[in-house]
């Protein structure tokens, strides 16, 4: 019985510990999920200052910094999944919070789509087709724009899980060494 438990609950451990969904390329690099939105807008100039001043607008909390632009958009990978691409963000420090897409030449009317990264940091991922209606054109994309927000890391849940059943075992295990 308690065998059966203890492997049940590595089982629950182990599943909630990973990433929900992951794409992958050709090669089999493990890209992440998708990137999530967060919001778009028309920016006529596509300065630093600028986007800077609208991503802090938008997100509304101190500490946003520009880390780089990307403007070589031939980089795009199809992934194994039909419409999703991923972009490698070959800049250093290779751990960005943020990215914004300016598109050069777009018929919806807005230019700038903004995503928060997630998963693997050091890729971009994106449904072109919905999320920047551009289709598999990724040569309407102008530049993409990278940004990160200095904030103390905030622990995963399954994280919290893993460390309170180990804690929870240390505590079983001094208890019955202590009634021997």
């Amino acid at each position: 019985m308690k065998k059966t438990l203890v492997a049940l609950i590595c089982t629950v451990l182990l599943a909630t510990g990973g990433s929900a969904l992951a794409y992958t390329l050709s090669d089999g690099t493990d890209v992440g999920d998708l990137d999530t939105y967060v919001d778009k807008t028309n920016l006529d100039d596509n300065g630093e200052a600028t986007e800077l001043a609208w991503v802090n607008s938008v997100l509304l909390v101190s500490g946003v910094t520009f880390e780089g632009k990307l403007e070589n958009m031939s980089g795009w990978q199809t992934t194994q999944t039909a419409n999703i691409y991923a972009l490698y963000l070959g800049l250093q420090p290779l751990d960005y919070d943020y990215f914004l897409v300016k598109l050069g030449n777009n018929s919806t009317g807005y230019t700038d789509y903004f995503f928060e990264n997630n998963d693997e940091r050091s890729w971009a991922v994106l449904d072109l087709t919905t999320a920047l209606a551009i289709g598999n054109d990724s040569g309407k994309i102008s530049h993409i724009s990278l940004f990160n927000v200095d904030s103390t890391p905030v622990p995963e849940p399954s994280t919290l899980l893993m460390l309170g059943a180990g804690l929870l075992g240390l505590g079983l295990y001094g208890r019955r060494r202590v009634q021997k």
